[in-house]
């Protein structure tokens, strides 16, 4: 799984997404137009540079610190609860930060072992405060999930694949729309979905409601799963098979070690 602090990314790979994303955006006629351009001034222009993601990424909750003499400082806390100390700000990205906000930061660590246990000085490069939080429920029937929606969507398997932490599950998606905060994530318990012959093995259902927003670009964002609600039916399971719930197509499966995730 994704190690809980600092995970390694891909240089420039989150990048190419949004930079594909935005080529997206033009009409065909607009892009060819571009191309030729770009082939006939080639040599009169730099080569466009990606934004600085340094080389690591990490889940974060944000909050203000528990000081009388810096009531307003931001402290980023990752799901183990793990400090990024935040000794260089060259984009003056926390000040966009708000508390209780959920954010991916992409960062470099300043001088320390990045596996430190209780907190690492870096360097913010950037920060993603697009993610969504999933709902939870627990239903009987595979019916019951109609509620909750299953419209189609993407999940990223490679550079940003799924993973799971003490706290939460993550996922970078890619859904279609115009306006990405009509879209809709539950995550659901389904008691005739457990199979008795796997006791080993907990069955969750991902459900995604687009609100009728299915046409336009395709958007790529994180969505988090809290697992407080699912907790109680860990012991005794070795796997969590989330359910990726899609209309029209085959369920896909992603599975989760619960081997080594602690319970706390």
């Amino acid at each position: 799984p994704l190690p809980l602090f600092g995970c390694p990314i891909v240089k420039n790979s989150r990048a190419s997404f949004f930079h594909n994303y935005q080529i997206m955006k033009h009409s065909i006629k607009r892009v060819i137009s571009l191309l030729s351009l770009s082939i006939i001034f080639s040599s009169c222009f730099p080569e466009e540079e990606y934004p600085d993601y340094g080389s690591y990424l990490s889940f974060v909750t944000v909050s203000k610190a528990e000081s009388d003499t810096e009531p307003s400082k931001i402290v980023l806390r990752d799901d183990s609860d793990r400090i990024l100390n935040v000794l260089e700000d060259p984009y003056l990205l926390l000040k966009a930060l708000k508390p209780s906000q959920r954010a991916v930061v992409y960062f470099d660590p300043i001088d320390c072992d990045i596996m430190q246990p209780e907190s690492i000085d870096v360097r913010l490069c950037q920060v993603d405060t697009c993610v969504f939080i999933s709902k939870t429920a627990f239903v009987e029937t595979e019916k019951d999930l109609d509620s909750f929606g299953s419209d189609s969507f993407q999940v990223n398997e490679s550079p940003y694949f799924p993973s799971i932490t003490s706290k939460y599950i993550n996922l970078f998606i890619g859904t279609f729309g115009v306006n990405p905060y009509l879209h809709k994530f539950t995550t659901a318990y389904v008691s005739e979905s457990q199979n008795p012959s796997e006791p080993e093995k907990l069955y969750l259902h991902f459900c995604h409601n687009a609100n009728k927003d299915t046409s336009g670009y395709q958007y790529w964002h994180w969505v988090s799963i809290p697992l407080e609600d699912f907790k109680h039916l860990f012991p005794e399971k070795d796997n969590l098979i989330l359910k990726i719930r899609n209309l029209g197509a085959m369920d896909k499966l992603i599975n989760f070690s619960l081997k080594d995730l602690p319970l706390e």
